[in-house]
């Protein structure tokens, strides 16, 4: 029966809580793998699919747009029904979902895979982390929760690193077929290892604060691609973000007076639930920002390519692994807020570094650079986990852990979509100069500038007859024109959007020095040693 369990398995996994924690970190760790795919794919897919990079960001706005949202539909339905039915549910459709997007042959048909699997996601790591403190005592949560983190990012790093590979040799349709059975691998071993949890009360369903939540997610992250691809000022733009706003204040509205949110919004009155989310949220909006577009980068980049976006995204994940298990072990010993100040200060430095990239900066610096932003953030993952779930009563941690994910989680698609779509549209403002110059330093005639951008735009698929016969007559290829001209946009686009990153970083750790609590927080307080 799915889901199911008994009282000596439950007796079982009070007394050895890591065999049963594994089957969740080995399931939780087939899907973690499977999204990381996508950093190395997304340069590729953009050109599979013929849209613009700012479009692109599409591909990760539909991912966490129910991702995020379902994450606390799922919390309160698990707190009623069982956390590990949730799991394997979300896992089932999680393994459909991969197939679809193997076989998508249309942009539309693959957003589709990707919205689903974000469901499939939202049904199962807040139960990976909500299992944490429903299987550990908490003296030992916090190892608990790095060992967590640590899985993860390993399962982030293989992905990356074997996505790289994959795609130079079988294509990017093989990403997809292989995180599909590697779910359904998944699948059997929650299955077989994790215990069910007991059942709170059933109480209504928020249908109406669900459906708003999604409508507010999903019209605030569309904003930044709306802007990059018709502007601040369009019509679309702003009609976008009035209905934002409607939809985020309606949605507050409803569930602060209905008897039975689906979000708890009480626990934001708790200082160590709040304020934990919201550093990491802008930190990881700036590392997932840097990481995506590095990926563009590093694939434009003359003698690199799609498989060394693989073996940078596995190195920095692999350390990102070592530092959240670091962080796990110091916060059962020192207060949280010196080791997220440690991880800010750390991330700084990784800003600094990605500010100073040029046309010839070398792949290690480049990995470099990505391992002080990635790592340090990964670092903080654990103690904003401890310090806000510890505010969590027990009877909520199905809907705190949920709701946790779900603001933690849109620092990500936040980070993508703005990062993305702003790199884009800089790129691409950067383009027609950076075109002209190089056709000028490669001897085209002047009369035919004018053709050479025109053909920039749609980067080489329509040019004019009488350009390609110039360029043949002087031997020189339109494609070498245009690579040279776009990575040096690129250049462009990172050296501007790096102000913009370090002003967010500093601004954050100012924050944290004067609001984060001086203590481990917890409804009651922590360790008397860590006041």
């Amino acid at each position: 029966m799915l889901g199911g369990s008994n009282m000596t398995n439950e007796q079982l996994s009070r007394k050895s809580p890591w065999f049963s924690y594994l089957g969740l970190l080995l399931g939780t760790f087939t899907m973690i793998e499977a999204m990381a795919f996508q950093i190395p794919a997304l340069p590729v897919l953009t050109k599979e699919f013929g849209v613009p990079v700012a479009t692109a960001a599409l591909i990760s706005l539909c991912y966490y747009l129910t991702a995020t949202v379902c994450g606390p539909v799922f919390g309160n339905i698990a707190d009623q029904i069982g956390r590990k039915r949730i799991a394997m549910i979300g896992m089932i459709i999680f393994a459909i979902s991969e197939f679809m997007a193997a076989f998508a042959t249309n942009y539309p048909f693959f957003l589709l895979a990707r919205l689903c699997q974000g469901i499939g996601v939202a049904a199962v790591l807040p139960a990976g982390l909500s299992y944490a403190s429903y299987l550990f005592p908490p003296n030992k949560r916090g190892i608990a929760v790095g060992v967590y983190t640590a899985v993860g990012t390993f399962a982030s790093a293989m992905g990356g690193f074997l996505g790289g590979i994959l795609i130079a040799k079988f294509g990017w349709q093989s990403l997809y077929i292989i995180s599909g059975v590697l779910a359904v691998l998944g699948i059997a071993l929650v299955q077989i290892t994790v215990p069910e949890t007991p059942t709170a009360e059933r109480k209504p369903f928020d249908y109406i604060g669900s459906i708003l939540l999604l409508l507010t997610i999903g019209t605030w992250l569309s904003l930044s691609v709306l802007v990059a691809n018709f502007g601040w000022v369009s019509p679309y733009t702003l009609g976008m973000l009035g209905l934002a706003l409607v939809f985020a204040i309606s949605f507050w509205n409803v569930e602060k007076r209905t008897s039975h949110p689906f979000m708890d919004l009480s626990i934001f009155k708790n200082r160590y639930f709040a304020v934990p989310i919201l550093l990491y949220f802008f930190i990881a909006l700036c590392s997932q920002g840097s990481v995506f577009t590095n990926s563009y980068f590093v694939t434009a980049k003359p003698g690199l390519g799609t498989a060394y976006v693989g073996i940078m995204t596995g190195v920095i994940y692999l350390a990102g692994a070592v530092t959240s298990l670091l962080s796990g072990k110091l916060i059962d010993s020192f207060k949280i807020k010196t080791v997220l100040l440690i991880g800010m200060g750390t991330f700084i430095v990784g800003t600094l570094l990605y500010s100073q990239y040029t046309v010839d900066t070398p792949f290690w610096y480049i990995v470099l650079t990505l391992v002080f932003m990635s790592g340090s953030l990964l670092f903080m993952a654990p103690a904003c986990m401890k310090m806000s779930m510890s505010a969590v009563p027990p009877e909520k941690l199905g809907s705190g852990s949920g709701t946790y994910i779900m603001i933690r989680d849109l620092g990500s698609p936040s980070g993508q979509t703005t990062m993305l779509a702003a790199f884009g549209a800089i790129s691409a403002s950067s383009l027609a100069a950076e075109i002209t110059a190089e056709a000028q330093n490669s001897g085209v005639s002047q009369d035919m500038i004018p053709a050479v951008v025109e053909a920039g735009k749609t980067a080489g698929k329509v040019i004019d007859p009488a350009l390609t016969d110039h360029l043949a007559k002087i031997g020189v290829s339109f494609q070498d024109l245009y690579a040279k001209a776009n990575f040096d946009g690129m250049v462009i686009a990172i050296n501007q959007m790096s102000t913009i990153i370090i002003a967010i970083a500093v601004a954050a750790f100012i924050a944290a020095v004067f609001v984060l609590p001086n203590t481990n927080g917890g409804p009651g307080g922590l360790d008397p040693k860590n006041k």
